[in-house]
């Protein structure tokens, strides 16, 4: 994990918040093949791509009235197999409702703590 140069880092690896969008990602396709048969949608395979709107004054305390995180983050899902947009549609919307990672995102209250180390 490391940050751009202007933030400190090397940039030799993937961020915190791009670490954040694969967990998403990944967490949207395990629960979208969880979930396929329920909603009657045949899945032989998926992909997922995110994208996520992010201001870094919040981050860099140049603007109280900005959003340290993203504003928001937009998932879309290609999807191989036979199905109709009725029924990928429900999927989506299950997906949505029950992928724990999108529930997290969800303004779960965050308790940060610091103590000493040995």
């Amino acid at each position: 994990m490391d940050e751009s140069k202007a933030l400190g880092g090397t940039d030799s690896g993937m961020t915190p918040l791009e670490l954040l969008l694969s967990a998403l990602g990944g967490c949207v396709v395990i629960t979208a093949k969880a979930h396929a048969r329920r909603v009657g949608v045949t899945l032989s395979g998926c992909q997922v791509s995110i994208e996520g709107d992010l201001d870094p004054d919040g981050f860099m305390l140049k603007r109280d009235d900005v959003r340290s995180g993203f504003q928001q983050v937009r998932v879309t899902m290609q999807v191989a197999g036979e199905t109709s947009d009725e029924k990928l549609s429900r999927l989506m919307k299950l997906v949505e409702r029950v992928c724990p990672v999108s529930d997290s995102l969800r303004g779960v209250e965050v308790v940060a703590h610091a103590r000493r180390g040995e």
